[in-house]
């Protein structure tokens, strides 16, 4: 039974890689086209945050091929991992930053139309 745990954990890391990788692409390419400078900082952040998760899942993978008995590979890993949880927490705050600027509702969206077409 450990085999069938082991195949599952290489095709969910090898899947989590190619699918973080592939939306690392993805944003990259759209956030250059991107002129409002608060959407396009939060774009570098969400970057910044899928390239700490590839980061862990890389590592982890790293250690469960070629560390899994030695104690000392075991500290990189639980660094990597507060650093994910404290980076998508500061990811989320500026995404709620972000969504107060802009205003959650549409009678907020109404509203400020309404103060543009005045000017």
């Amino acid at each position: 039974m450990s085999s069938l745990d082991q195949i599952i954990l290489a095709l969910n890391t090898a899947g989590t890689l190619a699918i973080g990788s592939i939306c690392f692409f993805i944003v990259y390419t759209t956030f250059r086209g991107i002129e409002d400078d608060k959407i396009q900082e939060f774009s570098k952040r969400f970057l910044m945050a899928i390239a700490v998760l590839l980061l862990y899942v890389s590592y982890l993978m790293v250690y469960n091929t070629f560390f899994q008995g030695s104690k000392l590979a075991r500290y990189p890993l639980y660094l990597i991992l507060v650093a994910v949880f404290l980076y998508m927490i500061y990811a989320a705050t500026a995404f709620e930053k972000i969504a107060k600027e802009y205003g959650i509702s549409q009678d907020k969206k109404l509203d400020r139309m309404k103060d543009e077409e005045q000017l």
